[in-house]
C-alpha cells in the first residue's frame, strides 16, 4: 500500500510538473506574439487561443485515459472506441459552431 501511495504522489508531481510547464510555455508564446504583431492581430490570435482551447478540452472526451485504465477489454470495446474516436476526428475540422465563427468581424 506504500508504494502505491508514493507512485500517486510521484504521479500528481510528474503532471503538475507538466502542467506548470505547458503555461509557463504558453505564457511566454503569448508575450513574443503580443510584441511581434499589431493590437488588432494580437486579439484575433487571442480570440482563436481561446475557441481551440475550449474546443481542445471537447475534443479528447477521456477516451484514451479510459482505455487504459481498464483491466480487460474485449475486442467489440476496442472496435467501439475505434469508431467513436474516428467520428470524433471526422467531427473536429467542422464543429457545429464553425458558421458562426467564420462569419465573425475582425475587421474592426
Amino acid at each position: 500500500m506504500r508504494d502505491l501511495k508514493e507512485r500517486a504522489v510521484r504521479g500528481g508531481l510528474a503532471k503538475l510538473c507538466g502542467q506548470v510547464t505547458n503555461t509557463v510555455l504558453r505564457l511566454g508564446f503569448m508575450v513574443v506574439l503580443a510584441r511581434l504583431l499589431d493590437p488588432h492581430d494580437f486579439g484575433i490570435v487571442a480570440m482563436v487561443t481561446v475557441i481551440t482551447g475550449i474546443y481542445g478540452v471537447f475534443s479528447s472526451a477521456g477516451l484514451g485515459a479510459g482505455t487504459v485504465q481498464i483491466a480487460t477489454i474485449t475486442d467489440e470495446q476496442l472496435s467501439t472506441l475505434f469508431w467513436i474516436n474516428m467520428l470524433s476526428c471526422a467531427w473536429r475540422p467542422h464543429p457545429p459552431w464553425s458558421p458562426f465563427i467564420v462569419n465573425l468581424d475582425f475587421s474592426g
